[in-house]
């Protein structure tokens, strides 16, 4: 004989049971999407600034650090990658002498940045940045009489204060004022040109010869020549043997 009261009990337990599994999962969800409305929330920000994080990364603890930045404009930077030329190969090399001083570079459009904060560089950051400007400047330059493939460029290098971190041997930059802002106004100033900001006119004045343009300058020469005509003279050097 059925015992239709013992399972109308397990009937009752299971509807209980289902009914806390399902307020439990609501509860779950709910936390689930506040978590991920939270994080979207605090991201938010930082995809309007994408320009205040060149490593596109957070930092979590970093000090401000003078720093050199160095942006390179190519505005014919698609024409140049489907073309299959050697420009990319130049770019190349101007962007390894950066990096072969200790700048980190980062890519954002049509830019290169390069940043080298004051305590990976290995020599006076102001001359640093400007023998860097100088040497690339004449890499551009010669490519450009060179070869049929241009590179339509503009080059500024400016110095100051960013936000610097580094973490497993990798730096990290925040910007704070208009320390890479002007580098890139420079580097959007510039046709076919390298220029330096007044900072670094200042800073480093007693070892360069500088022409003014417009608001900015153009190195003529640099007087600390000894590592700056080495590098100019390999560089021109191989050139000549490819021609």
């Amino acid at each position: 004989m059925v015992n239709w009261g013992v399972i109308t009990g397990i009937i009752a337990v299971i509807i209980i049971i289902a009914i806390v599994l399902l307020v439990l999962k609501r509860k779950s969800n709910s936390s689930l999407y506040s978590k991920v409305n939270q994080v979207m929330t605090m991201k938010e920000p930082m995809s309007q600034e994408t320009h205040r994080s060149l490593s596109s990364t957070s930092i979590s603890q970093g000090q401000k650090e003078q720093c050199a930045v160095l942006a390179l404009r190519v505005r014919n930077n698609h024409e140049i990658s489907t073309s299959g030329s050697n420009a990319q190969e130049t770019i190349k090399i101007a962007l390894t002498r950066a990096r072969n001083a200790g700048a980190s570079v980062f890519e954002q459009n049509d830019f290169k940045i390069a940043v080298i904060p004051s305590s990976a560089a290995k020599e006076n950051l102001p001359l640093l940045a400007a023998k860097l400007t100088k040497e690339i400047g004449n890499i551009l330059e010669e490519h450009n009489k060179k070869y049929s493939q241009k590179i339509d460029y503009g080059f500024g290098a400016n110095i100051g204060e960013l936000i610097v971190e580094k973490s497993n041997g990798k730096y990290k930059f925040n910007s704070i004022g208009t320390t890479i802002q002007l580098a890139k106004r420079i580097a959007d100033t510039a046709k076919d040109e390298a220029f330096i900001s007044e900072p670094i006119r200042n800073a480093a004045m007693k070892d360069i010869k500088v022409e003014k343009k417009g608001e900015y300058w153009a190195i003529s020469r640099i007087i600390a020549r000894d590592a700056h005509n080495e590098f100019i003279n390999k560089f021109m050097e191989r050139q000549r043997r490819s021609q």
